[in-house]
This record gives C-alpha cells, structure tokens and sequence, in this order.
C-alpha cells in the first residue's frame, strides 16, 4: 500500500512561474530606473506662509550677509560680480553638509525685485536650479515657495537620489523654518492697520 505524500506545493510549475515573473518585473523596473535617470534632475518643491509682507522677505532672500543665515547647508558666499539678486550677478557658495565640503558658482538667471529670483548653482558634484518666488497672501501674508532641481553629475548619484531625496526636502523644510525665525527676530512685526 502507497502513501500518497501531502504535498502544499503540488504544481512546481507555478513556483518557477511566479519566481520568474518576480525577477522580470524586478529588472524591468531596475531597467526603466536606469533609462529615467540617465538625462534626468529630480525636482523638489516646499512652501510656508510667513506673516510678513513681501518687502520685508525680499532682503533676506538676496542679500549676501543674511543667506548663509538661513539656507541650511550654507556655510558662506563671496560675490564675483553684479548687484545681490540681479540678473547676471555671480557668487561663490561655500556648502557643507555632515564632513563633507563643496563650492558651487552661482548665476542669477532672472529676477523680479520683491516677487522671485532663479538661480542656475554648478558644482563638481550636481547642476541645480534655484527659485525663490514670493506670492502675497493677503494683508501681512506672504507664501515664500521654493523650487530646487537637482541633476547629479555622476550617473550613479541620480541612478540612486530616491535614497537621499528626503534630506535634501528636509533641508529645504529647514530653510524655511530658519528663515521664519530670522526675520521674527530682526524686523518690525506687520502692522495689518496700516
């Protein structure tokens, strides 16, 4: 008399079907990964509503002295040429981030004195683009937006920034709040009377 085994996994067939169907899909993606990032720069975008008008904002958003104060990561700047906030004005930006030190040259691309300003930052490192723009809210409300695109020079860097994408969002959500409480400290509360 023959036992017949209980066998959970009766079809193997399935098992080498389902295996083979998991790494397709897992070299499919790996494979579509590659091709996105090849060329690719991965946009970062954050906003806040500070309690102050434009003007108030302006001068902290170009002027030299008062942005190493409150962009996280920036240690100082040097002015090549051109007016803070300029088109055409150049700065030398001196970054750190944990031990590690890099320098990037900075063009202003455009600008609207009082409502944006974009910046083109190379480095050996990455290329980003850099966009401030102020959007009034309202009597006493303005919405500070800032756009950031970064395209790594090396392949392996943008093949893996999904890893690192959420400090480099966190460090603009530090911005933010650093430049909230700098002018909280520094300027004239406004004065929605007038």
């Amino acid at each position: 008399m023959s036992r017949k085994v209980n066998d959970k996994f009766s079809d193997w067939n399935y098992y080498h079907k389902a295996v083979v169907v998991v790494m397709g899909s897992m070299f499919a993606w790996v494979a579509a990964w590659a091709v996105l990032v090849y060329d690719g720069a991965f946009p970062l975008t954050h906003e806040r509503v500070l309690s102050y008008e434009a003007k108030t904002i302006w001068p902290w958003l170009v002027e030299d002295e008062n942005r190493s104060r409150w962009t996280a990561e920036l240690v100082d700047l040097s002015a090549f040429d051109g007016e803070a906030g300029e088109i055409g004005a150049a700065r030398l930006l001196f970054w750190r981030r944990g031990s590690s030190r890099w320098h990037a040259v900075e063009h202003v691309t455009s600008s609207l004195s009082g409502r944006f300003v974009e910046t083109v930052q190379k480095s050996d490192y990455d290329r980003r683009t850099f966009k401030i723009e102020l959007v009034p809210e309202g009597i006493c409300q303005t919405k500070v937006i800032i756009n950031e695109t970064i395209r790594p020079e090396a392949y392996k860097d943008r093949f893996w920034f999904f890893r690192y994408r959420a400090e480099r969002e966190e460090r603009l959500e530090v911005s933010l709040s650093a430049l909230d409480g700098w002018i909280k400290n520094t300027a004239e509360p406004c004065n929605p009377a007038g």
